[in-house]
């Protein structure tokens, strides 16, 4: 056994700076190359999966960890050690959350079809006006994850791609032609896979078929 931390569900877990993170139970958990394990914080829920993002390796302050248990967001700082809920007002529930271009990116956890941007770096703080809708279809959003700098927004029965813009309104938009009618029938299941992502598929004429996205979509 290379590391034991404690009795409890393995929720999610996510490599960063050279230490491997997991969510056990209520607990977070770093756990070091010799299988050291350090308590980091205590969620709010002890079950279900949780998601995991960060804002990538830096030397400047917001080195993050973003959690989504799909009640709650939290942020640990690494650059403190230290574990908080999310405590902008404007944030929403959410199960899923990603990163791309110097965003947290998130779902909101109702049927409106919601995604929302952080500010850059920094999770803890969202503003009212930074959320846009996947509108191509009238479900809700499942799931989303980004990969090559596209990010892909699951419905319950299609799938939008969206991209950076540089708009200072409209920071992500959809690309023209980027909508698929195959939704997502597991949350958790969207992942990067073969410089493209795969996905446990659903629509109006069904469920069930694992799909990978081909090149143009």
């Amino acid at each position: 056994v290379f590391s034991t931390t404690t009795m409890g569900e393995v929720r999610g877990g996510i490599p960063y700076n050279d230490l491997a993170y997991f969510v056990v139970g209520a607990t977070l958990y770093e756990i070091n190359s010799s299988g050291t394990s350090l308590a980091r914080g205590t969620l709010s829920t002890s079950t279900g999966r949780v998601s995991m993002a960060h804002n990538g390796v830096r030397t400047s302050g917001n080195q993050q960890i973003f959690i989504a248990d799909g009640a709650n967001g939290y942020i640990y700082d690494n650059s403190t050690s230290i574990l908080t809920a999310i405590s902008d007002t404007d944030f929403v529930s959410s199960k899923t959350v990603t990163f791309i271009d110097g965003y947290f990116v998130f779902n909101e956890d109702s049927n409106n079809g919601r995604f929302w941007i952080s500010v850059l770096y920094d999770g803890t703080s969202i503003l009212e006006s930074d959320f846009a809708n996947a509108e191509g279809s009238p479900d809700k959003i499942q799931s989303l994850i980004s990969d090559n700098r596209e990010l892909y927004l699951f419905g319950t029965e299609s799938l939008e791609v969206w991209y950076n813009s540089g708009d200072l309104d409209n920071t992500f938009q959809r690309y023209q032609g980027g909508f698929k009618q195959h939704g997502c029938a597991a949350p958790y299941s969207p992942a990067r896979f073969d410089n493209t992502i795969i996905w446990l598929s659903q629509n109006e004429r069904g469920d069930g078929q694992v799909v990978m996205m081909g090149q143009g979509y």
